[in-house]
Formats: structure tokens, C-alpha cells, sequence
């Protein structure tokens, strides 16, 4: 496999870790996971598309909401890099096929449960 498809599977699997980081903020507060925008948990502003590009925007940004400057939570930057990184893993192991894929995902299958597990209960 050449570097751009390693770049490829980088930037895909860091999207589906994006998706899991919503899932995992969003669900135990009782919200939609697929309507609304994501916001700004301190100022309430909506992310732009730019804002929204995973890891890269964190960076980018200094770790702040271009709005308020409030910090950004790394978890959910953890959670796209992490699943970024067993993605592409799986298929450096297993090459570009359904096997790699696959195993890419599985690997991601346990990324929710260690942040559910490590995310404090609110009262």
C-alpha cells in the first residue's frame, strides 16, 4: 500500500471516530445524535464546517472555540485520533480489503466503552 492510502484510511476512520466522539457526549445527555449541529459547550455557537474537521480543526484552533477561547475538551480529539490510528492500524496489518476494514472497525468497537467508562457521572 502507498502512503496516500494510509492517509485515506487515517482521515476515513478519524471521521467514524468523530461519530463515536458524538455518540459518546450526546447519548448519556439525552440528545439526538444525527439532528442538530455540534456547538460550542460553553458559548452555545454553532461549529462551522471548518471547526468540524477532525483533529485538524483541534489543532488548528490551539485546543479553543474560536469564539469564546473557552478550552476544547481533548477527549473527543483522543477519541479521533485513537480510532485513527487502530483504523489505519488494521489495515497496514491487513492491507486494503474487507478483512482490513472489518478488523478496522472492530477495533474501534471498543473505543465507547472506555469512554463511557472514564467520562465522570453528572449529578
Amino acid at each position: 500500500m502507498n502512503l496516500l492510502t494510509y492517509v485515506f484510511a487515517f482521515a476515513i476512520f478519524a471521521c467514524v471516530g468523530s461519530f463515536i466522539g458524538v455518540c459518546a457526549d450526546r447519548i448519556p445527555r439525552g440528545e439526538q445524535i444525527l439532528k442538530g449541529r455540534s456547538r460550542c459547550d460553553s458559548c452555545g455557537k454553532t461549529l462551522g464546517a471548518l471547526e468540524l474537521v477532525p483533529v485538524v480543526s483541534y489543532l488548528f484552533l490551539g485546543g479553543k472555540c474560536r469564539h469564546c477561547k473557552a478550552r476544547i475538551p481533548f477527549q473527543s480529539t483522543a477519541i479521533e485520533l485513537s480510532a485513527a490510528v487502530l483504523g489505519t492500524l488494521a489495515m497496514f496489518l491487513f492491507g486494503p480489503t474487507v478483512q482490513g476494514i472489518a478488523y478496522g472497525i472492530v477495533m474501534q468497537s471498543d473505543i465507547p466503552l472506555y469512554t463511557a467508562s472514564s467520562t465522570p457521572k453528572k449529578k
